[in-house]
Parts: structure tokens; C-alpha cells; sequence
């Protein structure tokens, strides 16, 4: 087993955007598959607010909820930066990025 460095990107976005008439979080997810990145993971929250500070939470009978969602993609940093620079400029206003670096135990090819 092996440790090697990588960067986690993530991207909260509300389940509601859109890129190019899709949702947000899949375009992500295809465009990161794409790209050749080690992984990717969608997560939806229950709760949340954004830089609008309107609380979302989820709600029995509420059909179209714009809750949070949380997509996490991780690769080397190159790699990261590669595919945000292909992103970046599709992403809705109202997302948030960030990176942070950590390590990643390599178990395999």
C-alpha cells in the first residue's frame, strides 16, 4: 500500500441548477467522467443554506426542494485543475468551490 498526494474538490450547488438544461450535479459527474478523474461522489444534504441565506430543508409533500447537494471529485492536483479550468465557467452563480489537499491510500493500478 502506497499513500500518494491528491486534491478534493468540492462544489455545493442546489439540487434544482442547471448547466445546459440538465442538472447541475450530473453534468458534473458525466464531465468529470469525461475527464478521466479517479472518482466523484454526489451527496444530497437535508439541510442547508447558501450565499442567498435562504434555509432549505427537506419537507414531506415538497416535490421541486432545491436541497443542498455536495458533488466531491478527487484526482492529483493537475488533474483537478485541468477539469475546473473546463468547468469552472458552466458552474451557476450561486455555487461554491473548494480544494483541499489530502492523501489518498493507493491500493491498486
Amino acid at each position: 500500500m502506497t499513500w500518494m498526494d491528491a486534491v478534493l474538490l468540492r462544489i455545493y450547488l442546489g439540487a434544482t441548477d442547471q448547466i445546459h438544461g440538465e442538472s447541475a450535479f450530473d453534468w458534473l459527474i458525466q464531465a468529470a467522467k469525461r475527464s478521466g478523474l479517479r472518482g466523484a461522489t454526489v451527496t444530497q444534504g437535508s439541510m442547508g443554506f447558501g450565499s442567498d441565506g435562504e434555509l432549505r430543508r427537506a419537507a414531506l409533500f415538497h416535490f421541486a426542494q432545491n436541497l443542498p447537494v455536495t458533488v466531491e471529485l478527487i484526482d492529483e492536483a493537475e488533474s483537478i485543475v485541468r477539469f475546473l479550468d473546463e468547468v469552472s465557467l458552466h458552474l451557476p452563480a450561486s455555487s461554491l468551490v473548494t480544494a483541499q489537499n489530502v492523501r489518498t491510500l493507493r491500493r491498486g493500478p
